[in-house]
């Protein structure tokens, strides 16, 4: 069993200063460098599934 924590902790801690913003960020610097860190953050994370299943036969797997 795996478990990508980081992708709901994440979302909860920046996704509220990104576009569209959903309360007032620090600076707009601020936000376009939060916006920067969850797209390589998931960039990482579909890279990993993506092997993951690759290596996993589909009848011996189950992803939710």
């Amino acid at each position: 069993m795996v478990c990508a924590i980081g992708t709901d902790e994440i979302g909860h801690m920046l996704s509220p200063y990104l576009p569209p913003p959903l309360c007032p960020a620090p600076t707009r610097r601020f936000r376009r460098s939060a916006a920067i860190g969850v797209e390589r953050f998931f960039s990482v994370i579909d890279r990993w599934l993506g092997r993951l299943l690759a290596t996993c036969p589909e009848s011996e797997c189950a992803v939710i």
